[in-house]
């Protein structure tokens, strides 16, 4: 359809798909982590699989080193553009899971020793170099479309999910033998999709239960529950309007408000709780640890330099630059901008309404309600009683 304002009707090819998807990830969380954590062996490493199969065939395409070339010559011009800040850091969160609830949602069910500094080293650097290699994957066939068409790589590398679902798969139909590598690029999609999904949706589940304990004996209605609200939220996507109504949720939803957690994180942790009695806690689980050449001991200051003053630091300019620079979404309607931001603030208005009417609940002067709030109560500490 034309914009957002004309969704049309709910296309049923697509509401069949978007069913399927919900159905498969209801059942595999609803038996719990131990068997959602067998499938992620199968979605987590397929792709890799996938990769390296279409980056053999991409770079032996005719213009795939020029797009490759593209892809790693910087262009320094473009860091003074607000959107790319705002869109590296949101893209980094999202991979990393960092601020989404994901990783705290998953890393309850670790044992209580788990080595989680082995764990956050080789996610990080795994993420990244998985970041950096997909783009080499994704600019070879983009210089071996550019070539195709005769159009310059900077006009074909489209952001957004055009690249995904436009351009990329077009490129695909160009090979000989196109079928096969389209259904493996789309076998990537849906396994990386569903992936992530798993993650987001046994963050709210989890939530919930640990929130009402009594609810974990009914642990497959509440991720049913949760999929079939879910489900209907997500409705509007599929209908003839909906890549508008999926440009406006990946603009405002998972942007501003996630640099937001993320700092909220940082200063509740490095500046409240305290560096040195969270270092001193991850040191209680750990021992005295060392993930190949990265001993604990010393990354712990890295780490706490990070939590305290370059993290804040950082998202504190990107927050500020790129609400400075704010742009609108192009060819969007205003109201669709005010239904963004509805979005975005009803994640931030979830930290600070609870707060503040705590504030208000704590009995005392102003100072003594922050202390009382800001100190750890007596039951505070690990769960089990040999821990402690």
């Amino acid at each position: 359809s034309e914009d957002i304002g004309d969704l049309g009707p709910i296309r049923w090819q697509l509401l069949l798909c978007y069913l399927l998807a919900w159905i498969f990830v209801c059942a595999t969380l609803s038996r719990g982590v131990k068997s959602s954590g067998k499938v992620v062996y199968f979605t987590a490493t397929f792709p890799y699989i996938i990769l390296v199969i279409l980056f053999i065939r991409g770079i032996l395409l005719e213009g795939a080193y020029d797009g490759i070339m593209f892809y790693i010559t910087p262009d320094l011009d473009r860091l003074a553009s607000a959107d790319v800040w705002k869109d590296a850091a949101v893209q980094i969160f999202f991979s990393l899971s960092a601020s989404w609830g994901g990783l705290i949602a998953l890393s309850s069910y670790n044992k209580f020793h788990n080595d989680c500094f082995r764990d956050t080293v080789i996610v990080t650097f795994g993420n990244c170099l998985t970041s950096v290699f997909a783009g080499f994957v994704i600019f070879s066939y983009l210089g071996f479309l550019a070539q195709d068409t005769g159009m310059a790589i900077a006009d074909v590398a489209e952001k957004g999910p055009t690249l995904a679902f436009v351009v990329y798969p077009f490129a695909v139909t160009k090979l000989p033998i196109s079928t096969l590598w389209s259904i493996l690029f789309f076998i990537m999609l849906v396994t990386l999709g569903v992936d992530s999904q798993f993650v987001l949706v046994e963050t709210v589940s989890t939530s919930f239960l640990d929130l009402f304990p009594r609810a974990r004996k009914f642990k497959a209605a509440t991720v049913f529950g949760f999929g079939l609200l879910f489900f209907l939220l997500g409705l509007t996507l599929t209908t003839n309007g909906g890549v508008h109504m999926l440009d406006l949720i990946d603009y405002y939803a998972g942007g501003w408000n996630v640099l937001v957690i993320a700092l909220c994180e940082c200063i509740a942790l490095g500046m409240v709780y305290g560096c040195r009695r969270f270092t001193a806690d991850i040191e209680t689980m750990l021992g005295s640890k060392v993930c190949g050449i990265f001993p604990f001991i010393i990354w712990k200051y890295w780490f706490s330099l990070c939590w305290v003053v370059l993290t804040p630091l950082a998202l504190l300019f990107i927050l500020f630059y790129s609400l400075i620079f704010y742009t609108r979404l192009d060819s969007q309607p205003h109201w669709a901008d005010a239904l963004g931001w509805g979005m975005t603030l009803s994640v931030i208005l979830a930290i600070f309404i609870p707060a503040i009417v705590l504030l208000i609940q704590t009995p005392g002067t102003i100072s003594q309600r922050f202390k009382i709030l800001t100190t750890p109560t007596r039951e505070w500490g690990p769960a089990l009683p040999k821990y402690r």
